[in-house]
């Protein structure tokens, strides 16, 4: 180690010694015994807690007493109106400066009621006497029911209820922390709100600002107006009123922004909406009462329920912004270490290598900030909003494979065997893409007429929604076809890091024009995307001659290369792919016009080609999309909104099979070739592995289903939201099974057989939901997903059968079935006597893998290859 690294390394002990002189006499240092000590008075006042109508309590002290001083009562659960902190709001400076004045914020504390006052320093010591402030109206207002002394109170409506090592009075006139008035005057501003306050009767009339004069409801006249608290956490507060007219309910707690209000009916649970879009809640505007409370207008007589939940909307944009600075310096730094230490590998398997492990976590990044995103979309369009918006880009999503027709991997894959053909396939694969998009205008009007005419169930901004996102597959093809040039050249880091840039740009924006002041709704999402897709098209295509189509580059590929991308792209073996059409190389100069490039027999060969590849792509997305398509056009948005919350999940749970069978299709290919009982036992394990994976979480998502949803869209969804998920989940096994499965029959050349079970599985999946959604709505759908997965699971059961060879299902899924009934029998037992859910779920699972390894699963020869894997007594013996 040279001298200077020893010098740096001798500062940090040198630092600590520092910091330790100048910090120890500073922070003082107490006996953490005296944090078990209860004082006697203190177990009193526990006692006397109501939960319904929640007092609070002062001092009653002299100039130089600090009697249960500022704050301590707040580990035993007590409220105290006196407080020492550094932030203290005006507002409640201003209501207490007029109880008594508060010269005791120069040291940032709420002063107690002093015994004497007005006289000289300190605190007035040697002044007059102020019992007066503890007669205030305001002192009682603030629901100060009792006052610790150690002084003598002759003040009437103090009764003496405590007497030992202090004193404790009850003031026998405190308000309630919860009543009803029946009449509000309105004020200006706080001054006039305290003012006024001195001239009326608090519990007849209630004083309120932001409201006009003129917009005041006229004076009620109820005799019965009960309030009380039922339920009360951090952050949220219910109120349980009966009235017999209208009436204004006064909190008195503190007003402060982000404070929102609910009302619904009596007994009746959840928020938000219903899957038919009827309200369970209805928001009722909250004004700043008496010059600090809360109160909210009740509009007409009855049983309620209001709920007061602080929501402010500055805390999830911070977490949001703070997120995407996060991931933007993410990109930035690896963008920065690429370019300072990658360089071109050598050899083909380290290209292969480096554009998989590109994709893949690039894939991942881009997956985690639409996630977060969604978690600020989902909170400000609501139910109905977000249900518009995942209709737009489902009927979006559908044109997008049409248009896009395969010609991207039809173009990475003859571009990759000639590199010259770069420039001419990319004007044709553009042009052709335009032709489509053009023909696929009016039929997109047509679909809209067919929802906005027949169904009613398309509103003007969902139109313009759509009308947007239709111009924005134009700019979105083009894109494509310029990342597809990228993949044939194996720079696909490009392409990836571009997206993943766009991503971050298009989340951002998208927060912009959701949030005040623009609030634009999901049209201005569909903006922000026409406006992102046109600037990758330029990134891209500036990019792409500045590296891979410089002038005059058309050289070869080798020929190992080129029999991988085109089993790859054609899902063929590879000893099968090598004798494909494909039309001739031309070279042209860079100079060349588009007309020039343009070739239409070339533009037929490519429609041919990419037919079907085209056609199983939309069947497969019309299988998993075509319930969002019927629930909007029978049941209506909001019913969309609450089941789309749930799929975002299971969106997100199908990347796990997805990169399983990605990582895993080239081994199944080279066994489908070289001896089927190597495919198959690679099959058996996948299957187990994917099964095995599958149901625990899926036990999971049961039973956490509320909470997820809660963080992915926020009350607004539940319970409707939770409810579908955790119907929904239990599609993923049958579903992960199903997607190494279709990759089993494309390995043993079976591909058109999956046209054949994916037209199957869309016949079931629309014909059940068109009978059953339009009565019984999103809970339908919700079901729906698991027969739909087993209609494709019957054909590839019987294809694998035929094709394969015959699977010992039972065998083979029996017994982690049998592990997930005792998981979830774990978790319910937990949770039914009072566990918390998160270590019930771990408890849950636990029991899963010990049943698994006592059934033996671990124990057969398809898991041989992973125990020869495992270090020491782990693996075991393999023969």
């Amino acid at each position: 180690m040279s001298p200077g690294h020893l010098v740096t390394l001798s500062l940090i002990p040198l630092l600590i010694l520092d910091l330790w002189l100048f910090g120890h006499g500073f922070n003082t240092a107490a006996d953490p015994r005296l944090l078990d000590f209860k004082p006697p008075v203190v177990g009193w006042l526990q006692d006397h807690q109501d939960p319904a109508q929640p007092w609070r309590l002062t001092s009653f002290d002299a100039p130089d007493e600090k009697l249960l001083n500022a704050n301590t009562a707040m580990p035993y659960g007590l409220e105290d109106v006196r407080g020492y902190d550094s932030i203290i709001p005006k507002q409640y400076v201003a209501y207490m400066s007029r109880i008594q004045r508060q010269d005791d914020l120069l040291y940032n504390r709420i002063a107690p009621i002093y015994t004497q006052i007005d006289g000289p320093p300190p605190r007035g010591s040697g002044g007059q006497p102020n019992y007066d402030a503890l007669d205030s109206p305001l002192l009682r207002l603030l629901g100060v029911r009792y006052v610790v002394t150690t002084h003598t109170i002759p003040n009437a409506g103090y009764d003496l209820v405590y007497d030992a090592e202090v004193k404790v009075y009850e003031n026998r006139n405190a308000f309630p922390r919860v009543f009803i008035v029946p009449e509000a005057v309105a004020a200006a501003d706080q001054a006039a709100a305290l003012d006024t306050l001195q001239t009326i009767d608090p519990a007849q009339v209630v004083v309120v600002e932001g409201l006009s004069p003129d917009a005041t409801p006229p004076p009620a006249s109820p005799t019965l107006r009960e309030a009380r608290i039922s339920q009360r956490g951090n952050r949220e507060l219910f109120v349980d009123v009966n009235i017999d007219d209208r009436g204004w309910l006064v909190l008195v707690d503190n007003y402060f922004e982000g404070w929102k209000a609910y009302l619904r009916p009596f007994g009746v649970s959840g928020e938000g909406v219903t899957a038919t879009g009827e309200s369970i809640e209805t928001q009722l505007p909250i004004y700043r009462a008496d010059g600090t409370f809360r109160t909210v207008y009740l509009p007409q007589a009855g049983q309620w329920t209001v709920r007061f939940v602080y929501s402010p909307r500055s805390l999830l944009l911070g977490i949001y912004t703070s997120f995407l600075a996060a991931v933007t310096l993410l990109l930035l730094t690896g963008w920065w270490a690429w370019g300072r230490y990658y360089r071109e590998a050598g050899s083909e398997i380290g290209t292969v290598a480096k554009n998989s492990a590109v994709q893949v976590s690039m894939s991942l990044l881009s997956r985690g900030i639409d996630f977060a995103f969604a978690m600020l979309r989902l909170r400000v369009l609501s139910p109905a909003g977000e249900g518009s918006y995942a209709f737009a880009i489902a009927f979006y999503g559908v044109f997008e494979i049409v248009t896009r027709f395969g010609l991207g991997t039809l173009l990475t894959r003859d571009v990759a065997l000639d590199r010259g053909r770069a420039r001419r396939y990319l004007a044709n694969v553009i042009g052709l893409r335009t032709g489509l998009w053009l023909i696929s205008l009016p039929l997109m009007a047509l679909m809209g007429a067919v929802y906005r005419v027949f169904l009613h169930q398309l509103t003007v901004t969902e139109a313009q929604a759509i009308a947007i996102f239709a111009l924005a597959l134009l700019f979105a093809n083009i894109a494509d076809a310029i990342s597809a040039v990228f993949n044939a050249f194996e720079k696909m880091e490009h392409p990836a890091g571009i997206a993943t840039a766009i991503a971050v740009a298009k989340v951002a924006l998208g927060a912009l024009v959701l949030l005040p002041p623009f609030e634009m709704g999901f049209v201005g999402l569909a903006g922000v995307s026409l406006v992102m897709n046109v600037v990758q098209v330029v990134w891209l295509y500036v990019v792409l001659r500045r590296t891979v189509l410089p002038p005059s580059n058309g050289r070869l590929v080798s020929s190992k290369l080129v029999d991988w991308v085109r089993a790859q792209s054609t899902n063929l073996p590879i000893s099968q792919s090598t004798n494909l059409p494909i039309s001739q190389s031309t070279n042209l100069p860079i100079s060349q016009s588009i007309s020039q490039l343009l070739d239409w027999s070339l533009q037929r060969h490519m429609l041919r080609e990419s037919g079907p590849l085209m056609l199983n792509h939309l069947l497969a997305s019309v299988f998993w999309r075509i319930d969002l398509w019927i629930l909007k056009g029978f049941v209506g948005a909001t019913a969309v909104g609450i089941f789309s919350a749930g799929v975002k999940y299971l969106d997100g749970l199908n990347v796990i099979p997805s990169y399983f069978t990605l990582a895993i299709f080239p081994l199944m290919s080279r066994y489908a070739q070289a001896g089927r009982e190597s495919l198959i036992k690679a099959y058996r394990l996948a299957v187990q592995l994917l099964f095995i994976l599958a149901l625990p979480v899926a036990v999971f998502v049961t039973f956490a289903a509320t909470p997820l949803i809660q963080i992915l869209g926020g009350a607004a969804y539940l319970p409707d939201s939770a409810t579908a998920l955790r119907i929904m989940i239990w599609s993923i096994p049958i579903g992960f099974v199903n997607s190494v499965t279709q990759y089993v029959l494309i390995a043993v050349n079976q591909q058109r057989f999956l046209t054949r079970a994916f037209v199957i599985g869309v016949a079931f999946n629309g014909l059940a939901n068109l009978i059953f959604v339009p009565r019984y709505g999103y809970l339908a759908a919700a079901v729906i997903l698991i027969p739909a997965e087993l209609s494709l699971f019957v054909p590839f059961y019987w294809a694998v059968r035929r094709y394969v060879t015959p699977m010992p299902w039972a065998a083979l899924l029996g017994r982690p079935l049998g592990a997930a009934l005792v998981d979830a029998g774990a978790v319910w037992g937990l949770t039914q006597v009072g566990a918390a859910l998160l270590p019930a779920l771990v408890a849950g699972f636990a029991g899963y893998v010990a049943v698994l390894i006592a059934l033996g699963t671990f124990r057969g020869d398809d898991f041989a290859v992973i125990r020869a894997r495992l270090p020491g007594r782990l693996g075991g013996h393999s023969e």
